[in-house]
């Protein structure tokens, strides 16, 4: 979890680093696309606040990965993704991130909100109008139900997650369901272009697999943010399920409770496997995720 326009340091998710780890050498080409947007739009609002908030715009994982994963589909249907289809897409999913941070550590000082708020809202509106001019009509249905179906799970992100009471395990997987339909934007952006939305449920099966195994690796990865600010994570609540208290102070219980859930993402990236089995381009995306959850140590 991360604040405003610059990741916490153990946020290892929300880093370019890790996103260079998972989608390889095409990392550099998304940045540059988002880099060329950032220009355009500064120019365009000039405003300090704006441009302090977009200051990493072109390194997020929410617009990033998208990308990538519409790049890697396209790539297996044989068909080169246009430049304007991924800027576009990036520009599109980029608002999740700031309307997120308004939920979950909304800045003190009214002009930082307001940056956060509108910055994504500018670059949403840009995003689609970009789509719109490039001719990218026929995918806006599936990539913008997909963008809402996130945003609805979001909410319920905040009315399980976010709360003082505590979740149970099974209400937490009912709360990260929103990664299910935010891996799911690009997927689906790339079926719809290449008119193949046939495939459209095994593409749902797999982006729950990868989706999940993601969430799970964000929860070892950040085990100690999450328990300082009071975010339910499935580590905390399986943690208080069986009793114990203050296990941040315990390594033992916190590496046992980090290798219950390697476990749990380890069985997501082997049934993803079965899932777009025929996808090289995209499977190699979900193999770079199985072995970092398999590298990390805590």
């Amino acid at each position: 979890m991360y604040n405003g326009s610059q990741p916490n340091k153990s946020d290892i998710v929300a880093t370019s680093e890790f996103c260079k780890k998972l989608y390889g050498e095409q990392v550099p080409k998304y940045t540059a696309l988002l880099l060329n947007e950032k220009k355009r739009i500064l120019e365009k609002y000039p405003d300090k606040y704006l441009e302090r908030e977009l200051s990493n715009f072109e390194n997020k994982i929410i617009s990033l990965m998208p990308m990538a994963l519409c790049d890697s589909t396209l790539i297996d249907l044989g068909i080169k993704a246009p430049d304007s289809l991924l800027a576009g897409l990036g520009m599109v999913t980029y608002h999740i991130s700031p309307h997120d941070d308004i939920v979950d550590q909304p800045p003190n000082n009214n002009n930082a909100m307001a940056a956060l708020l509108y910055a994504g809202n500018i670059v949403l509106l840009e995003g689609i109008e970009s789509l719109l001019k490039n001719g990218h009509e026929k995918v806006m249905p599936s990539m913008l139900a997909a963008v809402r179906e996130n945003h609805f799970r979001q909410q319920k992100i905040v009315d399980i997650l976010w709360q003082k009471r505590r979740p149970t395990s099974d209400e937490y997987q009912i709360g990260i369901k929103h990664i299910i339909s935010f891996t799911m934007i690009g997927i689906t952006t790339a079926l719809a272009y290449a008119d193949k939305q046939n495939l459209e449920k095994e593409a749902w099966s797999f982006s729950e697999d990868y989706g999940l195994a993601l969430q799970y690796f964000d929860d070892m990865s950040e085990i100690d943010e999450d328990q300082r600010n009071g975010y339910w994570s499935l580590p905390k609540i399986r943690a208080s399920e069986k009793g114990i208290e203050g296990f941040e102070k315990d390594r033992e219980t916190k590496n046992l409770l980090i290798s219950e859930l390697k476990d749990l993402a380890k069985e997501k990236v082997n049934h993803g496997k079965t899932c777009m089995k025929d996808f090289n381009a995209v499977q190699s995306n979900l193999s770079r995720l199985g072995k970092i959850i398999n590298e990390f140590s805590y």
